[in-house]
């Protein structure tokens, strides 16, 4: 999505993302004794918590270092898909002129 990538430690992965930065993130909780309790942001994998339980939600955020959610920061220096979005969404905006309708064709 706008260049975010989700977890670069999922394979395969992009080797050439828009911004070092724009990752997804996941964790383990590490201040809990189950070693399988993880939490996940909007663009990374299950897979790497736990896929055969239900011990990583999804957070509904983008990786983020500056947003915490409980025990989870959902980003880090590398893990920080907001900011790419932020950077970017001037230029999508504007990627295509607006028809001034939401159908082409005129239905409605």
């Amino acid at each position: 999505m706008f260049g975010a990538n989700h977890n670069r430690d999922h394979e395969p992965h992009n080797p050439a993302p828009l911004q070092p930065y724009a990752w997804g993130h996941w964790a383990r909780n590490l201040k809990t004794s189950d070693p399988r309790e993880g939490a996940r942001t909007i663009m990374a994998y299950a897979e790497e918590c736990d896929a055969a339980t239900d011990f990583c939600p999804r957070i509904q955020h983008y990786s983020n270092p500056h947003v915490d959610v409980l025990w989870f920061t959902t980003g880090s220096g590398v893990h920080d898909n907001a900011r790419l979005i932020r950077y970017y969404a001037s230029d999508l905006a504007g990627y295509r002129d607006s028809q001034g309708r939401i159908f082409k064709n005129g239905f409605e």
